[in-house]
């Protein structure tokens, strides 16, 4: 499923239990010349190498930053 950068941010910032308040959807600004980041991935595949998906990334990413959940209370310190 494709998921625009708006979506994938608001749905970092809720896991990380970060208010997405200042977050503001622009459907506007690459209307005109829409951008795909997509990469065929079977050869690295085949050669063993593993993407993680954007939002296991970040995911990953707010783990070693040390949010848990969706409680910002639990960062650690």
């Amino acid at each position: 499923m494709t998921k625009s950068t708006y979506e994938v941010v608001s749905n970092f910032l809720e896991s990380a239990g970060i208010p997405n308040s200042m977050l503001e959807r622009n459907e506007e600004a690459f209307r005109e010349c829409p951008r795909n980041l997509r990469m065929e991935t079977e050869k690295a595949k085949y050669l063993g190498v593993h993407f993680l998906t954007t939002e296991e990334a970040l995911r990953k990413l707010g783990a070693e930053l040390g949010y848990e959940g969706n409680d910002p209370k639990k960062k650690r310190e």
